[in-house]
């Protein structure tokens, strides 16, 4: 009897931290104010109270998660995200601004491998069911700020204009408005929840808040998101001769892209670094790219972006854009820190690894097809913005949801293959 309750306590805490940490992401130390930088020189919205806020968090779940499973909490790490997290944090040893990439690293390090463990102790229909209600409630009060609350709508005095009348809810910026909902349409159009009536009542909410909201990632992203996910899903169950025909067809249409990439180059960059070219990414691009061709192994964990006036950014770009928190492409930004090393770790990480495990699950489940949309919006997500290895921002928690549900449903498949080869 007494296991029991503690057992129940412990269930009931595990899933209280979740929802806790969930919540700080999704709304961080200080919600309803404007986005601000990242947690160097100019302590923003990751500055000291979000640092000690995620330390709490991640101290808790590791506590209670090794008390309920003990070292079995983190069995099945993937071992290429440990050689990744191992690696970034080697690149510290030839940072310039050693202190700011060790305090980025340590975060990083601790949610990724906390949060792993705390979700390995829910289980992954546990986590999902409380990241639904979570999302569902969310975007509830998002929709209530709105009609409420002046601050839930991006002010006229933004220093990005562009911003000005989108909606961000309770959350500190658009982006993550926009990542929430996106959370509540991948939910319910993968059914895992079995209410028809809930799902469409999640599926308008979360459309409409992402529309209002106006991100270009999400919505341009969206279509080809459901299209791939659809597409695998459809091609894992074809013959070995489909699947070798739609990796050729893949790999000719990258060449032909390639070619014609390479054939304009001349006109492109030009023009992708003007100021105005997609909000200036452009100009973000073509600084990590920059330094990357001229420092291989990169700045250092962390070490490149808004890390004060002495920016590895700052020689390829003004002083002012050398502070931006990102280089709003997770790829070009993995390259520039960790170099070129480091980014064909994070492809092995973030997309081989995840399709290997994908061969061994079960595609026909409604947790499945939700994984491959939170990794499918991961992946492409970081074509526009920058979210490997970022600690506590919200895609990082997406994918660290859809790995750790990957992980636990390869050892189910593994466990129902032994059965059936006993009998």
């Amino acid at each position: 009897m007494n296991y029991s309750r503690t057992s129940i306590r412990l269930e009931t805490a595990l899933s209280l931290v979740f929802c806790l940490l969930v919540a700080f992401i999704f709304l961080g130390p200080n919600p309803l104010v404007a986005f601000s930088s990242s947690d160097t020189a100019v302590d923003g919205e990751e500055g000291i109270a979000r640092r000690v806020i995620l330390v709490a968090l991640m101290a808790t779940a590791t506590i209670l998660a090794l008390r309920r499973d003990g070292l079995r909490s983190l069995s099945g790490f993937p071992l290429p995200l440990l050689a990744l997290l191992g690696w970034a944090g080697v690149t510290l040893i030839w940072s310039d601004v050693f202190l700011v990439g060790l305090r980025r690293f340590v975060l990083a390090a601790g949610v990724t491998v906390s949060l792993f463990m705390l979700l390995r102790a829910l289980t992954l229909p546990q986590s999902i069911r409380l990241l639904y209600r979570m999302v569902f409630w969310f975007l509830v009060v998002d929709l209530i700020a709105v009609l409420l609350l002046p601050g839930a709508v991006h002010p006229p005095g933004s220093a990005d204009q562009a911003l000005v009348g989108l909606w961000k809810g309770v959350h500190p910026h658009k982006n993550i408005a926009a990542s929430v909902a996106f959370c509540g349409i991948a939910l319910s159009l993968s059914g895992v929840h079995r209410s028809f009536l809930t799902n469409i009542v999640l599926f308008s909410m979360a459309s409409v808040v992402a529309f209002k909201a106006g991100s270009k990632t999400v919505l341009i992203l969206l279509p080809f998101i459901l299209f791939s996910c659809k597409a695998f899903v459809f091609l894992r169950a074809r013959g070995l001769l489909s699947k070798a025909a739609a990796i050729i067809l893949f790999l000719i249409t990258l060449i032909c892209l390639g070619t014609i990439l390479h054939q304009n180059i001349e006109l492109i960059i030009p023009k992708i670094t003007e100021p105005g070219f997609f909000t200036g990414r452009g100009q973000l691009w073509n600084a990590s790219i920059s330094y990357s061709l001229d420092n291989p192994w990169g700045s250092g964990f962390g070490s490149f972006w808004d890390v004060g006036p002495n920016s590895p950014a700052s020689m390829y770009i003004p002083a002012n854009q050398a502070m931006a928190p990102h280089g709003h492409n997770g790829y070009f930004d993995s390259m520039a820190t960790m170099g070129f090393f480091g980014l064909a770790l994070v492809l092995f990480a973030c997309l081989i690894h995840p399709l290997m495990m994908m061969s061994t699950t079960d595609a026909h489940s409604p947790m499945f097809y939700f994984i491959i949309l939170l990794l499918t919006f991961f992946v492409a997500g970081n074509i526009t913005e920058s979210n490997i290895l970022s600690g506590g921002r919200i895609d990082w928690l997406y994918f660290l949801i859809a790995l750790t549900g990957l992980v636990e449903q390869r050892e189910t498949a593994r466990i129902q293959y032994k059965k059936f080869s006993v009998k």
